[in-house]
């Protein structure tokens, strides 16, 4: 399948559209507006197995959450009901099905810049003070306490973890970082909190089918950024080293994307 002309962005990535998609924590009711005024039904997917459309629906799905954290940011975040009150809607919006996974739709579109850096740098924030206090709990014998803090931080960091291989890496070693901070006092959980908990430290084992998808993923924008240099670098007869670069760049992610979850299944194995 000839693919040069597929834009090397994707619809999330492009300049305007990417700016257009910034206000969204701001103004959500702007967003629909946007993606009406400047889709592009004529977008070649390339084989891509979640589209820009539902990407677009998947981020917005995310406003909530990162306003209510943002907010709550803004006023202190020092108060760990607010906290847990917090993170908890992420973890229920994230059982519910509402935030998922965000694949890039071009070479471009990564959690580095834009929309996407702003929903990961909130969920990776809040995190870290749940984490914080966690700490704090543990030290002063409040077992259960800090292991549900600790569980919840990492709920937080879930939805995005599949969205592509780097992403499952930043997420998956926080996570695992976390695994080994409750191992240390595991054994004085009490036995309720350790049955509540369990099923979610269960899931860090790794998902085999979002995994693959990941590394298809991956592939697919390798191919995509191929596609866009052969055809500006067809005159320097610079392809077959262009191809050998996309190709193995591809291959590395896949190996880190699966690396990153045998090690999730180690790190857990001492809790389950």
């Amino acid at each position: 399948m000839r693919v040069a002309n597929v834009p090397i962005h994707g619809w999330l990535a492009t300049p305007t559209r990417r700016n257009a998609l910034k206000g969204i924590f701001i103004a959500p009711s702007l967003l629909m507006l946007g993606i009406a005024a400047q889709s592009n039904p004529s977008y070649v997917d390339y084989d891509s197995l979640i589209s820009n459309r539902e990407i677009d629906a998947r981020i917005t799905n995310y406003v909530g959450v990162v306003r209510e954290t943002e907010q709550m940011m803004e006023s202190g975040a020092s108060n760990p009901d607010k906290l847990r009150k917090v993170a908890s809607h992420w973890a229920s919006e994230a059982k519910a099905g509402r935030l998922l996974p965000l694949p890039p739709q071009g070479a471009e579109d990564t959690f580095m810049v834009g929309v996407k850096s702003q929903i990961m740098s909130n969920s990776r924030n809040l995190a870290t003070r749940l984490c914080n206090h966690a700490h704090a709990e543990a030290e002063k014998k409040q077992y259960d306490r800090a292991a549900q803090d600790f569980v919840l931080a990492m709920q937080v960091l879930q939805p995005i973890r599949y969205s592509d291989a780097t992403t499952m890496a930043i997420v998956s070693g926080r996570q695992r970082q976390i695994v080994k901070q409750l191992m240390r006092f595991w054994h004085r959980v009490s036995p309720n909190v350790r049955m509540s908990v369990k099923p979610f430290i269960a899931s860090l084992e790794g998902d085999k089918e979002q995994l693959e998808r990941v590394i298809r993923e991956e592939h697919r924008v390798a191919a995509i950024a191929f596609a866009q240099a052969e055809e500006m670098a067809v005159a320097t007869g610079d392809v077959p080293d262009t191809a050998l670069r996309f190709t193995a760049s591809a291959e590395l992610l896949a190996d880190a994307a699966r690396r990153a979850d045998e090690s999730s299944r180690k790190a857990v194995a001492g809790i389950l």
